[in-house]
């Protein structure tokens, strides 16, 4: 018998939104699954390192050096008040034992999730760490 598959779309790069995909991954690979995430636009930043200058030409550099990214990095979708919001949230999620996004990754790869970087995209990013 076939696996049932399950694949998301990521394609955003705040916190919350990151941690919902994460968490559905996580989910449905524990249930055996065979599960994909389709990393596009700015849900590239959850797979990239945190580097300032890495870009073939300036117009990449200088986009790299605006969005450093990085698991670590993400936003808020609301109430992200200059960073404040994300560090909040990330003493809260350590408080009440969520794991955070970078933790996520590791037990998603760990449960054999798929990773997939949008091709297209990936020009505008090329620094991917994972």
């Amino acid at each position: 018998m076939e696996k049932e598959k399950f694949c998301l779309v990521v394609f955003s790069g705040d916190m919350d939104k990151v941690l919902a995909a994460f968490i559905l991954a996580a989910t449905a690979a524990s249930m055996g699954m065979e599960v994909k995430m389709f990393f596009t636009f700015w849900g590239l930043n959850v797979l990239r390192k945190n580097k300032f200058t890495a870009g073939k030409n300036w117009l990449q550099k200088m986009m790299n050096i605006l969005n450093r990214g990085g698991a670590d990095r993400l936003p808020l979708s609301k109430f992200n008040m200059l960073g404040l919001g994300p560090a909040l949230m990330s003493i809260m999620m350590k408080n009440s034992r969520v794991p955070s996004v970078p933790d996520l990754i590791v037990t998603a790869k760990e449960l054999g999730v798929k990773f997939i970087a949008c091709t297209t995209t990936f020009g505008f990013s090329n620094s991917l760490a994972r």
